[in-house]
C-alpha cells in the first residue's frame, strides 16, 4: 500500500502543480482520504464545467482502485458532488439534503435569486448549497447534508416573505416539475451585458459594472469584459439574481434590436 499511496501522491502532485484553481486542490484532499480511510469521500457541489475538468485530469484514479461518481440530489441537477470510491467498499449515500421551502404565492413571487440570496444572507458559502429548484408557491435546495439542520432552524424569510421549510426523505420526487421558463428579450446587442440587462432588468451601466466586478458567467466562466459576445446554446449566470440559457437569435426588431429567445432557471 506505501508504494501505491506513494504513486498516488505522485499522480496527484502534477495535477495540483498545473491547476490553480482551488476547487481541484480540495478534491485531492478527498481523494488521499479516501484512498487511506479505504472508504467514500465526497467533493462540494461542482458546476458541469468544473466536474468535466475533474473528471478529465481524474481519469486514471481507477489505476488505484477509486471510482468516480457524481450526484445533485436528483436526476436533472445541474450543480453536483463528485463521489470518490475505494474499490469493494461498502456502498455510501452521498451526503445531500433536500430541503423543502414553502410560502404563500398569493403575497409573493420568488425567484431563484431571491432564495439564493437569502441562503447566502446566512453565511454559507456558495459552494455547500447544490441546485435550488422553483415549484410553484416553494422551492427544493438541494444543500450539504451536514448544513441541513442550520437551514431549517434559520432561514425564516426569503426577501420579505415568511417561508416555512420541512426536510424531504431522500427519495422525494419533485424534480417531476420543470422548472425552465421561457421569455423572449429585446437587446441592443449580442454583449454579455446588453443581454444580462434585459434579461435581469438591469441598466447596461449597472450590468457592466456586475461583470467587471466578477458576478457574471458564460457557460460557468467567469468574464470580466462587458463586451464579451454571446451566442446560442450560452448559460448565463449573474451572481445574486439568477440564470439564463440563450435558445435562440430570432432575428432583429424593426429598430434593428435582437430578438432572443431565453429560458430562465
Amino acid at each position: 500500500m506505501t508504494k501505491k499511496l506513494h504513486e498516488l501522491s505522485r499522480f496527484l502532485d502534477k495535477i495540483t502543480k498545473s491547476d490553480s484553481d482551488y476547487f481541484l486542490a480540495k478534491a485531492m484532499d478527498q481523494i488521499y482520504l479516501c484512498f487511506q480511510g479505504n472508504e467514500a469521500k465526497f467533493t462540494e457541489f461542482l458546476d458541469p464545467s468544473r466536474r468535466l475538468y475533474a473528471r478529465a485530469n481524474l481519469s486514471k484514479l481507477s489505476q488505484f482502485g477509486i471510482s468516480i461518481a457524481e450526484n445533485g440530489g436528483y436526476p436533472e441537477a445541474e450543480r453536483m458532488m463528485l463521489g470518490f470510491y475505494p474499490k469493494d467498499a461498502e456502498a455510501t449515500p452521498f451526503p445531500i439534503a433536500k430541503i423543502s421551502v414553502e410560502y404563500q404565492a398569493k403575497h409573493a413571487s420568488l425567484t431563484h435569486g431571491d432564495f439564493l440570496g437569502a441562503i447566502l444572507g446566512l453565511g454559507l458559502d456558495r459552494s455547500i448549497i447544490g441546485d435550488i429548484v422553483m415549484l410553484p408557491s416553494s422551492a427544493v435546495i438541494m444543500t450539504e447534508a451536514r448544513i441541513g439542520d442550520f437551514l431549517l432552524g434559520n432561514l425564516h424569510k426569503v426577501g420579505k416573505t415568511s417561508v416555512s421549510t420541512a426536510l424531504l426523505p431522500e427519495d422525494a420526487h419533485f424534480f417531476g416539475m420543470d422548472n425552465r421558463v421561457p421569455d423572449r428579450l429585446i437587446c441592443a446587442s449580442l454583449r454579455v451585458d446588453s443581454v444580462l440587462a434585459a434579461a435581469f432588468k438591469l441598466s447596461r451601466g449597472d450590468a457592466a459594472a456586475l461583470v467587471k466586478s466578477g458576478k457574471a458567467f458564460v457557460n460557468w466562466q467567469e468574464v470580466n469584459s462587458p463586451a464579451k459576445a454571446v451566442k446560442e446554446s450560452d448559460m448565463l449566470t449573474l451572481r445574486k439574481y439568477g440564470r439564463v440559457q440563450i435558445a435562440e437569435v430570432v432575428g432583429k426588431s424593426k429598430k434593428d434590436h435582437f430578438l432572443i429567445d431565453i429560458i430562465r432557471f
